[in-house]
């Protein structure tokens, strides 16, 4: 099974949860990490969300995608699917990952109150890992915004392309201890990728200063202050 980089990072979250329960993934795409999730972790139930039905539709009859009583998508805007979870509903992995076409990807999904919202449905060391693009103008704001909520944030970059944050209120990991359990993970699924590489890329601490420009003079985003020029914000 052929991954990307990014694909891969997102996989990290299994080094603070080896034996998630369930998932939640905001973003369906063509399918690409729910299938991953669900062909490694056979007891997992991985509930996703997106608002393109047209997307999912190309994921079962391009990709192989089968949807099943373990792998479940809603039509529906990610934030909103998890605002109408009961209080009682946990997941150990959180992950958002929803793009346009033209790389915006929502301010309602990069706020303070989103990832306050994320939290309160994480499970006891529960982990959320977001897909971003380095190339957004607000890159270092969401980075800032993320750490306002988990008092442990880690970032894998891949090139100059993504960045997946990692976020938890769980025990801290130093470096060596992420390393060191993803190998455990490697070597126990024989994932047909190195976790191990992708661990060795993580930056953690003070090293994300250094890789994120003017991160610390960076606002935080709120739901009702969306920065001035978001909305007209084209990468590509």
């Amino acid at each position: 099974m052929s991954l990307s980089e990014y694909t891969q990072a997102m996989m990290l979250g299994l080094v603070w949860q080896n034996q998630p329960q369930r998932i939640y993934i905001a973003g369906f795409g063509g399918g690409r990490i729910p299938l991953v999730m669900h062909h490694y972790l056979p007891e997992t139930i991985i509930e996703c969300a997106d608002v393109d039905a047209i997307a999912i539709s190309a994921a079962t009859q391009c990709f192989g995608v089968q949807f099943d009583d373990r792998l479940t998508v809603a039509i529906q805007d990610g934030r909103k699917y998890l605002e109408q979870q009961s209080v009682n509903i946990r997941y150990d992995i959180i992950m958002t990952d929803v793009f346009f076409g033209n790389g915006y990807s929502s301010h309602r999904r990069a706020t303070k109150e989103f990832y306050e919202l994320c939290k309160k449905h994480l499970s006891t060391a529960g982990v959320v890992l977001v897909n971003l693009l380095q190339r957004d103008e607000f890159y270092a704001q969401k980075v800032k915004t993320f750490q306002s909520v988990f008092s442990q944030v880690c970032v894998c970059p891949w090139k100059d392309i993504n960045s997946v944050l990692i976020g938890t209120n769980g025990p801290i990991l130093e470096k060596n201890e992420i390393v060191s359990r993803a190998k455990y993970l490697q070597d126990g699924h024989e994932f047909s990728f190195s976790l191990t590489d992708r661990a060795l890329e993580v930056k953690v601490g003070t090293e994300l200063a250094e890789i994120i420009p003017n991160l610390d003079k960076a606002e935080i985003l709120t739901d009702d202050s969306p920065p001035a020029g978001y909305f007209d914000c084209w990468l590509f």
